[in-house]
């Protein structure tokens, strides 16, 4: 995520929101929501956004205002939180009972929150909604936001991985983007000059590890994440060799030494100053680079094909988008589930997703001309419904009840001790695998 914090779409984007959302007639005709409400009564409803920098700030004020005129008895409050703090600040307020109506935010520790009594089952207001045709059930029905039978969680948006590459050191070598994950590790290797800087890739080191993860379920080309023995992918050869070819990337100098301690947003800027070449990592990130190297500077490519010429695509925590709970605390559920489903529908949501740079949830809203223009966006909005041939949705087990606490104590330190030379890469998978199966075991009982 969600590392949209880029400028660059700001005053264009601005505009088009108002153009868009500052005329109340069109919306009105749109939007059927029907609200429960008093007679006259106007209540406030509190949405926490968990990223409130402007790129993400602005178009959620401006809906907000869109819905006010709409619906002049209900005052929406969008409070913004820095990024950085924005998961203590959840986990604070669910402790303390102090949360908002609703949120929109990553899918980290919704588990958590549900089985804390934390947040509202959107299931009575979705399946009596007029609209809920508009969404595809792969897409909003994958096993980690149906929690014990009901829903709790809605994507708004997916924000999948990508390759991104700077144009201009392809151009200045004499490359093309790769077809092959062998040519990505040339690439890599072929444009790294330390002399003068630069670096093949650069790797997010800090809480990056779903990113590492979507790359060996690319890599590797499964069909799901555990086998039908329960043994996890990462226990294959294949995995072993892809991560071999990672991590030794990194030992021999081809990868930006600052990756140690890297995130989402360093490795972008890396690409986008010329301190690397090509970044395996989510394609919101998509704004920073072009920022600095303009629409034309930039290339971006599916992950690749594995041996078996399967192209996945990870959902995971990261890699996915964020979406929106509604909480137990809120005294007005009806009113905050009229303006969430306000912004699902198609018109809000292609707005919302376009400002943001990613793929809408709604159906309808995939049908837009910036969406089928996009080669990117085109193949994984068919993905998604089954018709982009080999091209696959594999989700991470975050519907297991430790997998973040899995991610956080063992994937993500692991990481960077093999990174500091610390751990063998056959180690740290066997790790992994081991804590992942253990859990997968357990869950299933």
């Amino acid at each position: 995520m969600k590392t949209k914090r880029m400028m660059v779409f700001l005053v264009a984007m601005t505009l088009a929101l108002s153009t868009l959302f500052g005329c109340a007639q069109p919306l009105t005709q749109e939007t059927e929501t029907a609200i429960k409400q008093s007679d006259g009564e106007k209540v406030t409803i509190e949405i926490w956004n968990c990223d409130g920098s402007p790129l993400f700030q602005e178009p959620l004020e401006a809906a907000a205002a869109a819905f006010m005129e709409l619906h002049p008895d209900i005052t929406v409050n969008i409070v913004g939180l820095p990024y950085d703090q924005q998961q203590q600040k959840f986990d604070v307020a669910v402790s303390t009972k102090s949360t908002p109506d609703a949120a929109y935010q990553e899918y980290f520790n919704i588990l958590s929150y549900v089985n804390q009594g934390a947040l509202i089952s959107y299931d009575k207001y979705f399946d009596n909604w007029d609209k809920k045709n508009e969404f595809d059930p792969k897409r909003i029905d994958l096993e980690m936001y149906v929690i014990n039978g009901e829903r709790y969680y809605f994507p708004i948006e997916f924000a999948g991985p990508v390759i991104f590459y700077n144009k201009n050191i392809l151009d200045e070598y004499g490359l093309e983007p790769a077809k092959t994950w062998d040519e990505w590790f040339e690439i890599i290797e072929k444009t790294t000059d330390p002399s003068v800087g630069r670096y093949g890739s650069s790797y997010a080191g800090t809480r990056g590890t779903s990113f590492f993860e979507a790359f060996l379920l690319a890599y590797t080309g499964v069909d799901t994440y555990f086998d039908s023995n329960g043994a996890c992918f990462m226990r294959s050869p294949d995995a072993l060799e892809g991560a071999t070819r990672f991590f030794d990337a990194f030992k021999n100098g081809q990868v930006a030494p600052s990756s140690v301690s890297g995130d989402l947003i360093s490795i972008a800027n890396d690409v986008a100053g010329g301190v690397a070449t090509t970044i395996f990592t989510n394609c919101a990130t998509y704004s920073i680079l072009t920022e600095k190297l303009g629409d034309s500077g930039v290339v971006t490519t599916l992950p690749l094909p594995a041996k078996n010429g399967k192209i996945n695509l990870n959902v995971s925590s990261l890699l996915g988008g964020a979406g929106y709970v509604m909480y137990s605390t809120s005294k007005h559920p009806d009113e905050t589930w009229a303006f969430i489903s306000f912004m699902l529908e198609a018109q809000q949501n292609s707005t919302w997703c376009k400002a943001t740079g990613v793929l809408p949830i709604n159906k309808n809203a995939m049908e837009d001309q910036w969406v089928q223009e996009s080669p990117y966006l085109k193949v994984v909005a068919d993905a998604f419904s089954g018709n982009a041939g080999d091209v696959k949705v594999v989700a991470s087990p975050m519907y297991l009840p430790k997998y973040n606490e899995i991610m956080r104590n063992i994937m993500e330190p692991g990481f960077q001790e093999v990174m500091l030379g610390r751990k063998s890469v056959a180690d740290y998978l066997n790790e992994c695998a081991q804590a992942l199966e253990d859990e997968e075991k357990a869950f299933r009982g």
